[in-house]
């Protein structure tokens, strides 16, 4: 391939690129338009200048997670590249400033997409704070579309006194932002009245007042996330779905303090439900005071439904179910976790009906025994995600029931499961061949003894798409199995094993025999445990790729 004709460069979270890699990359590459580098270790200033220099028509860069980049390589970009429109960075500690953030949106008229993040850094204790220059500068940004803060601490004093608020975003996210106030956003949202997406999650200075001006000013709102805002109740919600009639997307996940009617209810759900006809997206995580009569009524009026999160929502039953699955015929994901009401009458509801559903999470779900996911017409299912964690109660006859039906199945977890034994793991391994992440293990005192080689030698035979495995509790997986399977799976990069032997030879042994296939073979972490008079060792193994 000619790399003169390059528009577009990826070496996201490649831990080895350098200036030299990078170099010999960009040889011959002026016409590269976009370059994602993003948590990459080694990127530096150095890095960028090269960038700048052999990049002119540069309109994106990720340089996201790259703690050696500090204003002079993000300065040198802005002097450059002026058709930048996109660029994504974070802040560690004293790395960056605003000073290279005003020199990018000063110079870069054509900025559409500004996202900065501040990084947890060990060394550092309090977040970025951003001054007032920076908002001044922000504010008299007409063309700046989508703006994204996390993490950063953004008190009201930073709006500067007589600022020219020019600011027309489309798009705003200040997630984790501790001290962000209802009078700050009010202030940035001002003139935003065209704003389709907002995420103030886990914004715990924003309450009712604030969000109720937001509805006002924003009518055309597509996309809510109020996740973990706890001074958020119905009053904010009501007002929201009776001015932002075209929402598609609420997260009120968190959104509960502990009281006799909670924050979140019935009363906020159904007014969503009976104004708000093409929301897709609803997450009510949490929500204690929400139940069948909510859910019913948001499947009833908001058939376009695509995703539903009610996991430990304690009230929620087969009942609710029971309507969207009648209603909400293309369900993509739903979330049952810790839903203790829930039977199998329900997810059998789901899945037999809604044809389209691609991930379901049931963890926790004590009462679902007899599983039949059969659909009504003759035809395989599109899951590819199932977590049964913690279903005590599922069995390999249920099993037998729902894979050889669900071909495309690439996430599974079974932790917790102890009753289901070698027999439906070569249901699994007969039936879904596509499979990336498996969990079956047995933590705490839990193990067992019904899953052995006798069923993993096939899942090694068969499942050789595997990226995560994990068996801990699973003592009768000897280690010639485990070598089988790494033999067997090029794609395994992370399995956690439990083995009754001597710790520091087995270490040796993994090593020494994982070492014949994988040029890497690190053992991450060991802990240790009693069983008995045995004393059982489980480890977290680290796989490089395959030794040729």
């Amino acid at each position: 391939m000619d790399s003169t004709l390059w528009r577009k460069i990826c070496f996201s979270r490649c831990e080895n690129l350098n200036f030299p890699v990078l170099e010999q990359t960009l040889a011959y590459s002026s016409s590269v338009q976009e370059v994602e580098i993003d948590w990459c270790s080694l990127v530096d200033d150095y890095c960028l200048e090269l960038i700048a220099e052999r990049c002119p028509h540069l309109s994106a860069l990720n340089v996201k997670g790259c703690r050696k980049v500090s204003d002079n390589g993000v300065i040198k970009i802005a002097e450059n590249c002026i058709n930048l429109k996109r660029i994504s960075l974070s802040f560690y500690n004293n790395n960056l400033t605003s000073m290279a953030l005003v020199k990018i949106i000063e110079n870069c008229p054509e900025l559409y997409d500004l996202a900065v993040s501040h990084e947890e850094d060990k060394d550092s204790e309090e977040g970025f704070h951003f001054p007032r220059e920076f908002f001044k500068t922000l504010g008299e940004s007409s063309n700046l579309k989508v703006f994204t803060c996390a993490n950063a601490v953004i008190p009201d004093h930073s709006l500067p006194p007589g600022t020219i608020w020019r600011l027309d975003l489309l798009e705003l996210n200040l997630p984790n932002c501790l001290d962000l106030t209802n009078g700050l956003l009010n202030q940035m949202l001002s003139t935003c009245t065209r704003l389709k997406n907002l995420d103030i999650s886990n914004c715990p200075g924003i309450n009712d007042s604030g969000l109720v001006q937001v509805a006002k000013m924003c009518p055309g709102l597509l996309h809510l996330n109020v996740k973990s805002c706890q001074c958020i109740t119905d009053i904010a919600i009501e007002s929201i779905a009776e001015s932002c009639r075209s929402l598609q997307f609420l997260c009120v996940a968190g959104c509960e303090i502990p009281r006799p009617t909670g924050n979140i209810t019935d009363v906020a759900i159904k007014c969503i439900a009976n104004n708000c006809s093409e929301l897709s997206h609803l997450d009510v995580k949490w929500c204690q005071s929400v139940t069948d009569a909510g859910i019913a009524a948001v499947a009833t009026k908001c058939t376009r439904l695509l995703y539903l999160n009610v996991s430990g929502c304690l009230a929620i039953s087969d009942v609710s179910l029971k309507v969207v699955a009648a209603c909400c015929k293309h369900l993509k994901n739903l979330d049952i976790t810790e839903c203790l009401r829930i039977t199998q009458t329900g997810v059998n509801d789901i899945v037999q009906n809604c044809l389209d559903l691609t991930t379901l999470d049931m963890a926790v779900c004590s009462y679902v025994v007899n599983l039949d996911f059969k659909p009504n017409a003759e035809t395989y299912l599109s899951l590819t995600h199932i977590d049964f964690s913690y279903c005590t109660k599922i069995n390999d006859e249920c099993l037998k029931h729902v894979f050889p039906i669900c071909p495309q199945l690439a996430y599974l977890s079974l932790a917790g499961c102890h009753r289901i034994t070698d027999i439906g793991v070569k249901y699994l391994a007969t039936y879904c061949h596509n499979l990336q992440y498996l969990d079956i293990s047995f933590r705490g005192s839990h193990s067992s003894s019904l899953i052995s080689d006798d069923s993993f030698n096939l899942i090694a035979s068969n499942c050789k798409n595997l990226t995560y495995l994990d068996l801990i509790g699973c003592f009768n997986i000897s280690l010639y199995c485990i070598e089988k399977i790494v033999k067997s799976c090029r794609y395994l990069k992370l399995m956690s094993v439990s083995q009754v032997f001597d710790g520091s030879t087995l270490q040796l042994l993994i090593q020494g025999r994982l070492k014949t296939y994988r040029s890497v073979c690190h053992v991450e972490q060991v802990t240790s445990s009693t069983r008995g008079k045995k004393t059982v060792y489980n480890l977290i193994i680290k796989l490089s790729a395959p030794t040729l």
